[in-house]
């Protein structure tokens, strides 16, 4: 049951006959009052606190003003105008001088970053040439060995070969034992041979760190670089501007540890 009702209802009672159309208009002009007078005191504070603002900016105002005045005047004396040319001459050489420093620790900066980046990649094709001279030296022993081994078992078929006759019975088992052991030998050379031809030609298929490629990216382009190798350098990447690395990386709980230590400095 709404206000309006009641108020009908008091109005019909009190005159002794039903209310009218108009009477009921009266009664919800009168409803809505409250929340007209609710709105005009809305409207009246923000005006009073538009009239503060206002005041306090004219304050604002008539203190620069009253500054500018006494700047005006200050400078208007020759024996302090030099001074304060000299100042603003030295202000602009301060900023210059902030400006040059800026950029010069920022070209030191990147200086830096590139000769660690060179550094990381000529330690990498040491390391790489260190390795592959190893393998290189171990596949040369390995074919010698494969080589005498070879030698060995062709001398021996020769051998057998030429025991003929019954009384060589037990010697041409013998050497066919020696044999068989010694085909057992060569296919274990051969294998190891395989092997190692197999570890350098993955030598050889490494790629240098990705960082430096990141870095070289970051700098000409306008958009995010990813790192690839499956996160492996990750880290360098990170540090190098890169914006993560590409899905397929075997850790994810070390990509999200390093991803979010990067941020905060944790590195």
């Amino acid at each position: 049951m709404s206000l309006s009702d009641d108020w009908r209802r008091l109005v019909a009672a009190l005159t002794g006959r039903p209310d009218t159309a108009e009477e009921a208009r009266l009664a919800a002009l009168f409803q809505n009052r409250s929340e007209l007078k609710k709105e005009l005191k809305a409207l009246d504070d923000e005006r009073h606190r538009l009239l503060d603002r206002l005041k306090l900016q004219e304050g604002s105002t008539m203190r620069v003003e009253e500054q500018l005045a006494n700047l005006e005047q200050y400078l208007g004396r020759p024996e302090e105008g030099q001074k304060s040319l000299a100042y603003f001459q030295l202000r602009a050489v301060w900023r210059s001088a902030s400006r040059r420093l800026e950029q010069f620790a920022t070209e030191l900066v990147r200086q830096q970053k590139d000769r660690e980046r060179r550094q990381q990649l000529a330690d990498f094709e040491r390391n790489k040439r260190n390795r592959l001279d190893d393998v290189d030296r171990e596949v040369y022993e390995a074919r010698i060995l494969v080589d005498q081994v070879e030698a060995e078992q062709a001398a021996r078929r020769e051998r057998l070969t030429g025991l003929r006759g019954f009384w060589n019975y037990f010697r041409r088992r013998t050497l066919a034992q020696v044999i068989a052991e010694g085909d057992s030998r060569t296919d274990i050379a051969r294998t190891a041979l395989t092997d190692l031809s197999d570890q350098r030609h993955a030598i050889e298929s490494e790629t240098p760190p990705t960082s430096v490629v990141v870095a070289h990216l970051v700098a000409k382009l306008d958009v995010p670089v990813f790192g690839g190798l499956g996160g492996v350098g990750l880290l360098d990447e990170l540090l190098a501007g890169s914006a993560g690395a590409m899905t397929g990386f075997s850790h994810p709980a070390a990509l999200a540890a390093v991803f979010e230590g990067t941020p905060r400095g944790r590195l």
